[in-house]
């Protein structure tokens, strides 16, 4: 009796699993990621630093290609430490295409 409730539990779970992400960082298109982010820019990465489970990372803005204002030269961007959490890592010199969104009156990118 143990043996096939045991059978019918562990078929329940396996008919009823769903195919889920690690985290909200879905595969999405580049005109999806334009579309809403709140600005993109090409920029060079001058610093980064971590710290309390983030990434700061100082940009030098070479381009706006999505932006309310073009004033800012130099922008500061927050994002999780690693790709497990959807972050990603920048790497001090590199030059990138980032999407933003404003969040909590900070910039923030993720994958």
């Amino acid at each position: 009796m143990k043996y096939i409730i045991f059978i019918l539990l562990l078929g329940l779970c396996l008919f009823s699993a769903q195919l889920t992400s690690a985290c909200s960082c879905a595969p999405q298109t580049p005109q999806d990621f334009f579309n809403q982010a709140d600005a993109v820019f090409v920029g060079k990465v001058l610093d980064v630093n971590s710290a309390w489970g983030q990434q700061e990372v100082e940009f030098e803005i070479l381009k706006f290609e999505k932006a309310d204002s073009e004033d800012d030269k130099e922008v500061t961007v927050y994002t999780a430490l690693d790709d497990a959490q959807c972050g990603y890592m920048f790497v001090k010199g590199g030059v990138y295409q980032v999407f933003v969104n404003l969040v909590d009156d900070r910039l923030v990118t993720d994958l």
